[in-house]
């Protein structure tokens, strides 16, 4: 029993702020153990999401690249139809199928500019 007293005892004399700074010293190392192996893990994540936006980007662009051929195609075609009706005498829209063609013309070139404002 006097034995651990005086163990008390000398263990009182020691300066707190000692065991203190021993204790936030102990507390820091194992935060900074625990926050460097989230960061790694972090770095990891955001370099796979890297490669995949880079991936979705290409492929975006090649969409748009088949896109824009076809879009020069129905133009081209669009205008024929037009000219041609014309010749006739009647109207493009009175052509089977030439409005609802016109109207999706359209919708893909809205299509390509909301696509081209997402890709960087």
């Amino acid at each position: 029993m006097k034995t651990s007293q005086n163990l008390n005892k000398i263990i009182s004399k020691f300066p707190k702020t000692e065991l203190k700074s021993e204790k936030v010293e102990l507390s820091v190392v194992g935060d900074i153990s625990k926050l460097s192996k989230e960061i790694t893990s972090q770095i990891k994540k955001t370099e796979q999401e890297k490669i995949k936006l880079k991936e979705a980007n290409d492929r975006a662009l090649d969409v748009r690249e088949q896109g824009v051929d076809v879009f020069d195609r129905a133009m081209f075609i669009r205008e024929e139809a037009k000219d041609g009706a014309k010749t006739l005498g009647v109207e493009a829209n009175d052509i089977k199928g030439f409005k609802e063609f016109d109207d999706n013309i359209s919708v893909l070139s809205k299509a390509f500019q909301s696509l081209l404002k997402m890709v960087k």
